[in-house]
């Protein structure tokens, strides 16, 4: 079954988002989400990246291929994450035991760049992130 989407790529992670926390997995549904969320990759602003990441790690999302694609898009922008999308990233990953070195190390050094900026919640899930990976 093929559905087509016709949405921006907040519409996307808002969607995405809303399962995730409704804790609703509809496969089809998140699978079509995130194939045309690959096709607008350029266009998702950070916020909408680190949601789809928390929504897929939320779901528990088992797709490898999908799960071995999530770091392509935050990597290259991951100095401009505010620090609850750096977390939240940083959550996903460890949710999903996807221990992605470089994409950790680049969280690790931009947090350490604002870590004034962090709030109580952002603090404990990034520690709670990390220790679960190493």
């Amino acid at each position: 079954m093929s559905i087509a989407l016709d949405f921006s790529p907040q519409d996307l992670s808002g969607r995405a988002w809303a399962f995730a926390a409704l804790s609703f997995l509809n496969q089809p549904l998140i699978t079509a989400i995130w194939t045309q969320r690959l096709l607008m990759v350029g266009e998702f602003a950070c916020q909408n990246i680190s949601n789809m990441l928390w929504s897929v790690a939320k779901l528990e999302v088992s797709d490898m291929p999908l799960r071995k694609a999530l770091s392509a898009p935050a990597l290259p922008r991951i100095s401009v994450f505010l620090p609850q999308d750096l977390s939240n990233t940083a959550w996903a990953f460890a949710s999903l035991g996807v221990c992605d070195a470089t994409l950790m190390n680049a969280i690790s050094s931009a947090a350490g760049r604002r870590l004034e900026q962090f709030k109580g919640q952002d603090l404990a899930n990034s520690a709670w992130a990390f220790s679960k990976l190493v």
